[in-house]
Parts: structure tokens; C-alpha cells; sequence
């Protein structure tokens, strides 16, 4: 079943869901197929939920992967992809898998996307 339509033969994978104006999903292929990473819209901001491309903020720089990643190359151009614009736009990021930090933003450094500040979902306003 295809209940999100996926646009094929682009590299741009941030689709809207019809019908729910407020959030766009991401798909990336490297952790599984066609994951689905769920950005959220509010009040001219943006959160995304990371799943298991970024399972925790120990997991934001971009060549720290999980060693069951089924494609552990690609997580690392989609990591760097979605870093990258989460960075540009200023996204905040919320976490499933980290004990500590639900949610956290990152910056660009001469090392490349880091993470800037971490806290509770609540602390970012989501």
C-alpha cells in the first residue's frame, strides 16, 4: 500500500502529506527503505522527527552510524543532506532513542553539522 506518495526519480524526498498542511515526511534509504521521517510545521517553524537515521544526538555527526544500517554509505550522504538543511532552516530535531535529550538543534563548525544546544521537547516549544 502507498498511503504517503513517493516522487520517483528525484533526489528531493520531502513530500507533503494530502490532507495534513502541518507536516512533510522525508524518505531515506539507508538505515531501511523507505524510512519516514515526519517534519513538523508550526508557527513558521520546523521540527523533525529523526527515528533512526539520528536515534540520539550522539548520532548527529554525519559518520557515526548504527552498524545494522542496511546501506551505512547512504546514511551518511542523507544524514549530511538532512543535517545540512536542518541547519539552513533552523529545524529542531526530536529524538526516539536518546536516555537524555529529547529534542536539540545543530550548527555548522569547521568540523561540519554538530549539535548546538539539547533539552527537554518542551524547552524548544514542542
Amino acid at each position: 500500500m502507498k498511503f504517503i506518495p513517493r516522487a520517483e526519480g528525484t533526489t528531493d524526498t520531502r513530500q507533503p502529506i494530502p490532507g495534513f498542511p502541518d507536516i512533510d515526511v522525508l524518505f531515506v534509504d539507508g538505515h531501511t527503505e523507505s524510512q519516514m521521517l515526519p517534519l513538523l510545521k508550526k508557527d513558521g517553524r520546523k521540527a523533525l522527527f529523526t527515528a533512526d537515521l539520528l536515534p540520539a544526538t550522539t548520532h548527529i555527526p554525519t559518520a557515526w552510524v548504527m552498524g545494522y544500517d542496511t546501506r551505512p554509505l547512504m546514511t551518511v550522504t542523507e544524514k549530511e543532506r538532512i543535517l545540512t538543511c536542518a541547519e539552513r532552516e533552523q529545524w529542531t530535531l526530536l529524538f526516539e532513542h536518546d536516555a537524555h535529550h529529547e529534542a536539540a538543534t545543530v550548527h555548522r563548525t569547521e568540523k561540519g553539522v554538530r549539535l548546538q544546544r539539547a533539552g527537554q521537547r518542551s524547552e524548544f516549544d514542542w
